[in-house]
């Protein structure tokens, strides 16, 4: 092991001088051969026998060198030269591949200090139990998720309050492996809501740029493709002209016999939080995330309030620590917004009108962390 690591360090140090005797090597060679390759050709008679067995004598013409010890000192500064150049060529080759074993080592042996020595720092500030969740939910992630959007859209339908949830964010893979980001949405139905999975989906920003459909309620939770969402996308166009449900439900049956996964795959029954009249329900998806590139996440669920059109009392919590947060409310005229954060930081109010109203929030949101909203119809009665 000691002598390869003087080898490596001796080719590191002399490497050009090397090249340059090789080089010098070589022109002595040539010159040997241009100016000492004078001989002569003489002639020689050898005995044999012919086809009959008799005796013959025949007559060869055979190059001899005037200096035949210098032609083989030529031969071997061609070869020394060229044995020099390969080993050259295999030591710089065996180096490479160390230099880039070491400097990966050096990379992990830094990132293993640096995880010791803020380990040594928060163990001082903080307890354990804090730590591991800090590691586990910050300093350990794969992936990074920006440009949180929520948009919410109050309607009244039917004299019921509906509100439509629309969630966006990216997915930024900040390693160097691909690697399963899961989407998740947990809610509930009882005697006071009724909530329904629109569409989970989401586009990959990359060369290719496909988007792909996880579950989409008008399409049977269908798993699709690229092309497969394009004609879901007509489907659906198609099928809003439609006179009859039943027009629609075969047009979509049609273009989707050859679908991978259903509803039940997307949707399952997870959650019993000890109330046996609430199911808690729960829409997750593992989206592959390939590094380096950067895919968007689109949700959309409809809450409706059963007989309820006057106020409404909801909350709406992360469930992975996200960079940078916006919150869009739409609403009637004759409705109030009103929202208590659970953020870090107070919210930005960016948008406040008699329908409309917006906030940002431009740090960190950490897991768990969220909001509670009510909405109030107002007392229009004078």
């Amino acid at each position: 092991m000691e002598n390869n690591e003087i080898e490596k360090s001796f080719v590191r140090k002399y490497w050009i001088y090397i090249i340059i005797l090789s080089i010098a090597l070589i022109i002595a060679a040539i010159s040997i051969d241009a100016w000492y390759s004078n001989g002569n050709i003489k002639p020689y008679q050898i005995g044999s026998f012919d086809t009959n067995n008799k005796p013959t004598t025949l007559l060869i013409h055979k190059f001899e060198y005037e200096h035949p010890l210098l032609k083989v000192l030529s031969v071997f500064l061609y070869s020394f030269a060229m044995s020099l150049l390969i080993s050259l060529f295999i030591l710089k080759v065996i180096q490479k591949d160390d230099d880039i074993v070491r400097e990966k080592k050096e990379e992990k042996r830094k990132e293993i200090l640096f995880q010791n020595v803020f380990k040594g720092v928060f163990d001082r500030l903080v307890p354990n139990e804090i730590f591991d969740v800090i590691k586990g939910d910050i300093l350990e992630a794969k992936v990074v998720r920006r440009n949180v959007q929520w948009i919410y859209d109050f309607k009244v339908e039917n004299d019921e309050l509906v509100l439509y949830r629309n969630v966006m964010y990216e997915i930024h893979n900040i390693s160097s492996e691909p690697c399963n980001e899961p989407f998740s949405y947990i809610y509930s139905s009882t005697d006071y809501t009724e909530t329904k999975i629109l569409f989970l989906k989401w586009h990959e920003k990359n060369d290719i740029g496909n988007t792909f459909v996880a579950y989409d309620v008008e399409r049977d939770g269908v798993h699709q493709s690229a092309a497969e969402a394009a004609e879901a996308a007509e489907a659906a166009e198609a099928a809003e002209t439609a006179e009859t449900v039943e027009t629609v439900e075969t047009v979509e049956t049609a273009e989707t016999v050859e679908t991978v996964e259903t509803a039940e795959n997307c949707r399952n029954n997870v959650l019993e939080l000890g109330n046996k009249d609430i199911d808690f329900e729960q829409v997750k998806y593992d989206v592959e995330v390939i590094p380096g590139t950067i895919t968007k996440i689109n949700f959309k669920s409809k809450e409706t309030f059963k007989n309820n059109n006057n106020f409404i009392h909801e909350t709406h919590f992360t469930t992975a620590c996200s960079i940078g947060w916006e919150l869009e409310v739409n609403y009637p005229e004759e409705y109030s917004f009103s929202i208590i954060p659970m953020f870090t930081a107070d919210l930005i109010p960016t948008v406040d009108d008699i329908d409309r109203k917006k906030y940002s929030h431009e740090g960190a949101i950490l897991k768990g962390q969220g909001i509670e909203f009510t909405l109030t119809k107002l007392n229009t009665e004078s």
